[in-house]
């Protein structure tokens, strides 16, 4: 069978799953046609097309099953973590709170992934951008926090089927930091005035001392 790109005008063949010239290929060959014509009118996306395409018309009902839940995930990132070094000494991560360093790696590996992977309320559906979305949005946009999650959240849609497809949506989004926090401040005058309030405290503190010790009392 061959398809007409609409982009570009170009027409590409297909298998048909018709093997033989027989009457009865004949009237299969016609059926398949209109189920195409059929699916062209409704199925929206390409890929939706083609991988009905393989199951209706080719026959190809062996779909490869790799859909992964989302305690799957989170278990490969926290063994890929512990797996790996401290960044600053070299020294190998340990979940063993008893070990040197244990309770350091746990706490690291808890607010880098683990708070993020709590606010998750089934950990074992499949993931869908939606629910990603809401929950990486619930760490309020344009927030440090909101900018920190986005590690989390791209190392779950890495290991998604359709992983491109979510790295691009994560991309679209502004990840800017736009809130911080308030900073002490002090005006220059002010300081001043500190600065030489508590020189001269210390130089009088200095002078009592002096006077205590030259009439014995030091």
């Amino acid at each position: 069978m061959q398809f007409v790109n609409p982009k570009t005008g170009k027409r590409s063949s297909k298998k048909f799953g018709i093997s033989s010239f027989t009457e009865k290929s004949v009237i299969e060959a016609l059926q398949k046609a209109h189920k195409v014509a059929n699916a062209l009118k409704t199925i929206k996306t390409s890929s939706e097309f083609w991988e009905w395409y393989d199951r209706e018309i080719l026959g190809k009902n062996e779909i490869a099953n790799d859909l992964i839940t989302y305690r799957e995930i989170f278990q490969q990132i926290e063994d890929k973590y512990f797996s790996g070094k401290h960044r600053n000494t070299g020294r190998k991560r340990t979940k063993d709170p008893n070990q040197f360093g244990g309770i350091s790696d746990l706490t690291s590996y808890y607010n880098a992934y683990g708070k993020y992977f709590e606010k998750f309320p089934d950990w074992d559906k499949y993931p869908i951008w939606d629910e990603i979305k809401e929950i990486w949005l619930s760490c309020e946009q344009g927030s440090a926090t909101f900018l920190v999650a986005k590690i989390a959240i791209k190392a779950i849609c890495e290991r998604c089927p359709n992983s491109d497809e979510l790295i691009k949506k994560i991309n679209r989004i502004d990840t800017v930091q736009t809130e911080f926090r308030e900073k002490q401040s002090i005006a220059l005058e002010d300081y001043l005035k500190w600065y030489w309030l508590t020189m001269k405290y210390r130089h009088c503190v200095a002078k009592i001392g002096e006077l205590l010790v030259n009439h014995g009392y030091g």
